[in-house]
């Protein structure tokens, strides 16, 4: 029980200045008024790239997440940049997941990694390689939300024919960009057929950008 209880504060001494550190940088967004500033960003580029607008959207949720629970962070997200991804068209339900999904991204990804950092300290490995691990491993689920914006029709929201194919070419598609990313099925795959994988991958997705519903 010694044993447990002194192995538990030292991996929480190693935690607690990382989340010091990101508590001041969320702290810094609230006080700053960036978020504001994103939103109208978000209006002015989303007029003419949708995706961009997008990938402007997970700034809050991902700095949020790297401290706050999901929940926090998800809600606060919404509230903040839902209104301008809304005006210029996304779907409600595609809306929501998309935050849901980068609300939980943010304890997987370097420098911060919270997440990874516990599980390093339970495994007793290096931080840094075991949140790099975390980012193959999660590397479909920061590609995935965009999709669900781009094409309701991944999240049931479209014609019964739209969906189905949507579900099929995404289904495979997130299993060859996993195979890909990673190169481990039940053993190492070398190059070319990580590369294979990539191009089937991108044959699956085709079918879902080549036929947005946003907007």
């Amino acid at each position: 029980m010694l044993d447990a209880l002194y192995d538990g504060g030292v991996s929480l001494a190693r935690i607690v200045p990382i989340l010091i550190s990101v508590s001041i940088l969320v702290n810094m967004v609230g006080i700053t008024g960036i978020a504001p500033k994103i939103s109208s960003l978000i209006m002015e580029v989303g007029r003419d790239n949708f995706i961009i607008a997008l990938m402007i959207g997970t700034i809050v949720p991902f700095l949020l997440g790297t401290s706050l629970p999901v929940v926090p962070t998800y809600v606060l997200s919404l509230s903040i940049l839902a209104p301008p991804l809304l005006k210029l068209g996304a779907d409600e339900v595609a809306l929501h997941l998309f935050f849901i999904y980068w609300s939980l991204l943010g304890g997987i990804t370097p420098p911060t990694c919270t997440q990874a950092i516990v599980a390093a300290g339970i495994s007793k490995g290096d931080w840094f390689k075991t949140g790099i691990n975390a980012m193959k491993l999660g590397a479909v689920a920061f590609i995935m939300p965009f999709f669900f914006v781009w094409n309701p029709a991944f999240v049931g929201r479209g014609a019964h024919l739209e969906v189905l194919i949507c579900a099929v070419t995404g289904f495979l598609g997130a299993i060859f960009m996993a195979y890909g990313f990673f190169g481990y099925i039940n053993s190492k795959i070398n190059l070319i057929f990580r590369i294979v994988f990539f191009l089937e991958d991108y044959y699956c997705y085709s079918r879902i950008i080549c036929t947005p519903r946003w907007g």
